[in-house]
């Protein structure tokens, strides 16, 4: 009865349809034999001879000789062949007394084949078609790797007053905080160019240099810069005199403190990444897709795989992504499909019958 049940649970995951087909699937099981063949003993030549036998099998020295090239002491190298060899008539054995355990393994070493040469050691670029490439490169975030304007990451030491609004800042304190940040930001500067300290370390100084700069404050941003029009891109504007000093500035520099409508800034440059505008039919830009995101490749290759096995409709827990898939899916392979009703009927007719106490 349980397992009456457990069908029915598998069957709900899997779907329901109006008509049902059944098919049979037999694994063909490789025939093991012992063999003194020499594409399996190894013997390299019609004059090499036996160093060991074991069974009705002989163990070349020819063998013994290419183990102990490979850099195995000779007494290992010797142990290894025969404990090989009496592995692989172990195997025969086995497979003779117990044919059901070893159609299992069998079965598995097939599907662990069949898993590599299509999704892992098998599956290439060659292998993805051009409208995955397109997709991919059709996202914003994706595509602006190699579509962009110049682009610049800083880090930034800043010493802020204000708001930024004219009447916020021209305030007597405000005006005594730009003066004193001045001082403040200089000595900071001349510190960070004597001591020139990792930019990966910048986060973690900031408390040693407020020492110097109470008010000091660290902050990473990147910003895009239109080199043709001569103005920023992007949602968020940086103040103008930061944007110039970055954009006349050097890369791996502590730039001079530079007075923005905010406060005073020490900031130092991370890249500077030219504009460019590679399209998708750039060979290396498919190449960089490609390995950059392979496990995504990969997903795609067994999610589509699988609609061809079972059908798009039975794959409930991907349903959200093959509804949003552009891709239309031929009649699966493997055409399964099952009466949910009858099979309740069926499974409440045998209860019935394993109840009754006749």
């Amino acid at each position: 009865m349980k397992k009456l049940v457990g069908i029915i649970v598998l069957l709900a995951v899997l779907g329901c349809a109006e008509q049902r087909q059944q098919s049979t699937t037999t694994i063909q099981m490789p025939k093991l034999t012992v063999s003194t063949d020499v594409t399996w003993t190894g013997a390299a030549a019609s004059d090499d001879f036996p160093i060991a036998k074991v069974g009705d099998s002989e163990i070349p020295a020819s063998r013994l000789q290419r183990a102990i090239a490979g850099g195995l002491d000779p007494d290992v190298a010797l142990e290894q062949l025969i404990d090989r060899e009496l592995a692989a008539q172990a195997a025969i054995k086995v497979g003779e007394e117990d044919g059901e355990a070893s159609r299992l393994v069998w079965e598995r070493a097939l599907v662990l084949s069949l898993l590599d040469d299509k999704f892992q050691t098998g599956f290439t670029q060659a292998d993805v078609p051009f409208e995955d490439f397109e997709y991919l490169y059709s996202q914003q975030r994706v595509r602006s790797k190699f579509v962009h304007h110049r682009t610049f990451e800083v880090k930034d030491y800043q010493w802020n007053c204000c708001n930024g609004r004219p009447a916020d800042c021209n305030t007597p304190e405000s005006i005594a905080c730009f003066e004193e940040g001045q001082k403040a930001m200089g000595r900071v500067w001349q510190a960070l160019t004597a001591e020139q300290p990792d930019h990966e370390d910048l986060f973690f100084l900031a408390e040693k240099y407020q020492a110097m700069a109470p008010r000091l404050a660290f902050q990473e941003f990147s910003f895009s810069y239109d080199e043709e029009r001569q103005m920023q891109r992007g949602t968020i504007l940086f103040d103008d005199a930061v944007v110039d000093s970055v954009i006349n500035g050097k890369v791996g520099t502590f730039l001079a403190p530079v007075l923005s409508a905010f406060g005073w800034h020490v900031m130092y440059i991370v890249s500077d990444m030219p504009a460019q505008n590679l399209p998708l039919s750039d060979p290396a830009v498919q190449k960089e897709l490609y390995e950059h995101l392979h496990p995504w490749f990969q997903q795609v290759r067994f999610f589509e795989h699988l609609a061809t096995l079972a059908g798009t409709e039975r794959l409930l827990l991907l349903r959200g992504y093959f509804e949003g898939s552009p891709k239309k899916f031929d009649r699966p392979k493997y055409d399964v499909e099952v009466f949910i009703d009858s099979i309740g009927e069926a499974v409440e007719r045998a209860g019935a019958v394993e109840d009754d106490p006749a």
